[in-house]
């Protein structure tokens, strides 16, 4: 089913009769990062017009999706987007752990790089390689001074530290692995944002673990959708799908949702895209997880 839309299990966003997504698209496409179905919805949702054209729907968005399936290359598109379309000043890449935020920072070089149109863009006066900067948690893509950005648009990529977000406020924030967010981290951003135009925070994660507190709480207004300008979408499988409520989830047994191949694709949209059923099934299975 590579073409048809995987509907999220949950859906609130703002309300809009404009959006820049469909341009976003394009760009992605160009850029050879062509969006499945869910992600040209999420970029129509991130991308949407308030009533003040000058003012995003969405002041916040959320993606909750299985790992390996779309978030990564959402927010790739997202940043080409507000670079080369919406000419954001500063844009932020944040991720809990470093090695995550290099090679989100290495992908989004390489798609620059490999098309001219936008490569071209690339300040030639600023780092090693023109418009880059390498190196100990400083990674920073600056495109040419320009009409709309006379100092030239930056995106940096940082890790966040336990303590808080130092560094992290800009026009437009990614939060990946958002699961990791803690409160000190959205106490210490939020409040920069005040005076910044058109500010929008995009929280990505997989499911939430134990300890994740602010995703729980992002999860429940967006489930509920009571918050006015929070953009949300989940895909996930229906609570309570296993025949049995008391379900130990164990190979074998009847009924179970784990082994419901059209539960599996409603929790995984990239399921017979990028990831095969085989793969599933294997790791369903424990060959993937507990091989050698």
């Amino acid at each position: 089913m590579p073409n048809v839309l995987v509907k999220p299990a949950y859906a609130n966003f703002p309300a809009y009769t404009e959006s820049l997504g469909p341009e976003v698209c394009d760009l992605a496409t160009m850029a050879g990062l062509p969006p499945d179905p869910e992600q040209a919805l999420a970029l129509n949702v991130l991308f949407a017009l308030g009533p003040n054209p000058m003012v995003s729907a969405a002041f916040e968005f959320a993606l909750i999706c299985a790992r390996q399936n779309m978030k990564t290359a959402l927010f790739q598109m997202a940043v080409l987007g507000w670079l080369f379309v919406t000419d954001q000043r500063l844009v932020v890449w944040s991720s809990h752990e470093m090695d995550t935020t290099n090679e989100a920072f290495e992908d989004i070089v390489n798609l620059i790089e490999g098309t001219p149109v936008l490569s071209k863009r690339l300040d030639p006066d600023f780092g090693k390689d023109p418009g880059i900067k390498r190196g100990n948690g400083k990674e920073l893509i600056k495109l040419r001074p320009s009409a709309e950005c006379p100092f030239g648009q930056r995106i940096k990529f940082k890790a966040r530290t336990k303590g808080g977000a130092r560094g992290l406020t800009g026009n437009k924030i990614i939060l990946d692995e958002a699961y990791a967010l803690k409160r000190a981290h959205m106490g210490s951003l939020l409040p920069t944002l005040s005076a910044v135009k058109d500010p929008q925070v995009v929280y990505g994660s997989s499911a939430g673990h134990a300890d994740s507190d602010v995703l729980r709480a992002i999860r429940d207004r967006g489930r509920e959708g009571t918050s006015a300008r929070l953009g949300y979408l989940e895909f996930c499988a229906p609570e309570g799908s296993c025949a049995e409520p008391n379900c130990t989830h164990a190979l074998g047994v009847d009924g179970c949702s784990l082994d419901d191949l059209e539960f599996v694709r409603m929790a995984n949209p990239a399921l017979e895209r990028r990831i095969t059923i085989d793969y599933i099934r294997a790791e369903r299975m424990g060959a993937v997880r507990f091989s050698a």
